[in-house]
């Protein structure tokens, strides 16, 4: 029988509000120059005035949503899009370059909340709405899909509603928003991950966003709880388990017919040490796909040729000390993995692209002393947004133009800590009660004078839709914790057992020693 017991919220109340003046980003100039220049700094700041003693930020200051999030330029540039926070309400927000910025929805945060948002063409935007719901008695958290023009008309409250005849499917999607990525279907069409025959086993549709039509592209083989697609817009990878039996398949270029790529038991760590991949992301042409596997004992970055009959894997990047946990580096621009990010020590960062590290040295040289990471760009790369922040000190960005080579301050994410003098973590080390050497982070408290303090780890407050999500984490010391497998990304009960573990961590903290 259908579920139907869910309540079909009309998003259509989001209002398009007035933007408070202080929320304007500085206007973006547009550029003229044909080629890109070489990268040169912002303007030099005022002198600053004459420091006062120190004191710590109020707290107020730690827990309020940083000012700007998701900040996201549209593939052609002319426009970027981004979540303003103010007075604990959320602005949806565009602004062409070298115009003013436009709010184009606006919600309290009480009940609806903004979960992520992506550019459909250079026009439209696709939002993701989550609030709190009931489904037979039990508590949900529960996502739909919003459209709206970049100028904030012609706004679908409800997408998925009316692109689907949801009255009488085998069951109502709890998560309608999970985008994948681009569909094979042109430019305005997207993949959507949708569990309408089975529950929490979905297929994928591709939804054409401007006519608001759905239509099915993946059927799912049993057991697959999450897809993947490569550049062009086709589903290539599947990953699940039946039981303890858990599965990647694989799609070769070109091919319909599914294939295991790769099979380990759940509760077998030796094997899923050796077997357990964790699927990342295709290259431009879509015959490598790259993964986390075991390299010696650490998790490491490979690539594998799909158009192989034995899935030959290649290493790409292996740390020697670190498991890896961070993304891989893809340009636009370049169209290929130019790098890695990861943990490490304070944060690594390692380019194999020569035309990558040397914008990425520019950037840093413009930026000393900090960590500069290049979040968003359009498609032709000649317009990007820099994260420019420290291990002691929040984010500001940055817009660089490449054609002219400036390099513009454009907002603090978190004004009230611009310019504190902060607590920089530091590393530290210590045994488990194995003996297994564990290292993490430890951040004093504010102008300690070196006394003992207590450890505790206490959950985040919860939520108004029963998330412990919180604003503010109140866990000073956090590990990087031995790998399980590359499978806890994928598998929601791993990732609940590496929890369980790491609160066993914390106890041992009083036997640990820096270094």
């Amino acid at each position: 029988m259908p579920n139907n017991d869910y309540t079909r919220p009309d998003l259509n109340t989001f209002i398009r509000p007035a933007l408070p003046a202080l929320l304007a980003l500085p206007a973006l100039l547009c550029a003229v120059a044909l080629h890109a220049s070489p990268v040169s700094g912002p303007d030099a700041p005022s002198a600053p005035s004459a420091p006062s003693a120190p004191s710590a930020p109020s707290a107020a200051v730690f827990a309020e949503l940083p000012r700007v999030e998701q900040l996201s330029l549209s593939p052609d540039g002319s426009s970027i899009a981004y979540l303003f926070n103010h007075k604990g309400s959320s602005y949806l927000t565009t602004q062409p370059v070298g115009g003013e910025p436009t709010a184009i929805l606006v919600t309290d945060n009480k009940k609806y909340r903004f979960r992520r948002f992506r550019w459909v063409g250079n026009t439209r935007l696709l939002a993701g709405v989550t609030y709190p719901d009931y489904r037979q008695g039990v508590g949900t958290s529960e996502t739909r899909m919003v459209a709206v023009d970049a100028n904030g008309d012609n706004l679908n409250g409800n997408l998925l509603e009316s692109a689907f005849r949801f009255s009488a499917p085998k069951h109502y999607p709890q998560l309608q928003d999970r985008v994948l990525g681009r569909s094979a279907d042109g430019p305005d069409s997207v993949l959507v991950a949708l569990d309408i025959e089975r529950a929490t086993q979905p297929d994928v549709y591709s939804l054409d966003v401007p006519r608001a039509r759905l239509t099915r592209v993946t059927y799912n083989t049993g057991g697959i709880y999450s897809w993947l697609a490569d550049r062009k817009g086709v589903v290539r990878v599947g990953s699940g388990w039946r039981d303890k039996d858990m599965r990647v398949i694989v799609r070769a270029p070109g091919e319909t017919k599914w294939q295991t790529l790769a099979t380990w038991t759940a509760d077998d760590y030796a094997q899923q040490a050796e077997r357990a991949i964790t699927p990342l992301g295709f290259d431009a042409e879509g015959r490598y796909l790259y993964v986390y596997a075991d390299h010696q004992g650490r998790q490491a970055l490979f690539k594998i040729d799909t158009a192989d009959a034995t899935f030959a894997r290649t290493l790409v990047h292996a740390d020697p000390r670190f498991d890896l946990h961070g993304s891989p580096i893809w340009s636009t621009w370049l169209k290929q993995y130019v790098g890695i990010d990861y943990a490490g020590e304070y944060g690594e960062r390692v380019y194999w692209n020569d035309q990558a590290k040397t914008l990425q040295d520019e950037i840093d040289r413009a930026l000393p002393g900090k960590t500069n990471r290049i979040f968003n760009s359009s498609d032709d790369g000649m317009r990007l947004l820099v994260a420019s922040g420290a291990p002691d000190a929040p984010a500001t960005i940055y817009w660089l133009d490449r054609k002219t080579g400036k390099l513009s301050k454009v907002i603090d994410t978190r004004p009230g800590l611009a310019g504190q003098p902060m607590v920089a973590p530091r590393a530290i080390s210590f045994s488990g009660r194995d003996g297994t050497r564990l290292h993490g982070y430890l951040t004093p408290p504010w102008l300690s004078d070196g006394k003992p303090a207590r450890a505790a780890h206490r959950a985040a407050a919860r939520r108004a839709d029963g998330s412990r999500r919180g604003a503010l984490r109140c866990l000073h010391a956090i590990f990087r914790q031995p790998r399980l497998g590359g499978a806890a990304d994928q598998f929601p009960w791993l990732g609940r057992l590496r929890c369980r573990i790491r609160a066993g961590w914390l106890q041992a903290l009083g036997h640990g020693d820096a270094g």
